[in-house]
């Protein structure tokens, strides 16, 4: 079964910087299949961490609504 983990910011870089997270959190990313960020900036993140070709970039989508003028 492939295995995808989907990054959003804070909830892994900020545990880069912290020693004791900053293993478990590499280890568990390197074992999945792929770890998804939502934005370029991120996976520049990381990639710094990371095989490069284990991340991908999808944004966040967003609900398509019509604007009614008011």
């Amino acid at each position: 079964i492939p295995v995808v983990i989907t990054t959003h910011g804070s909830d892994c870089t900020c545990y880069f910087h912290e020693q004791h997270t900053a293993s478990y959190l590499i280890e568990t990313c390197n074992t999945a299949d792929k770890v998804v960020a939502v934005s370029p900036k991120l996976q520049k993140i990381l990639d710094a961490h990371l095989q490069p070709e284990k991340t991908a970039v999808i944004y966040n989508g967003v609900r398509e609504v019509s604007i009614i003028p008011t």
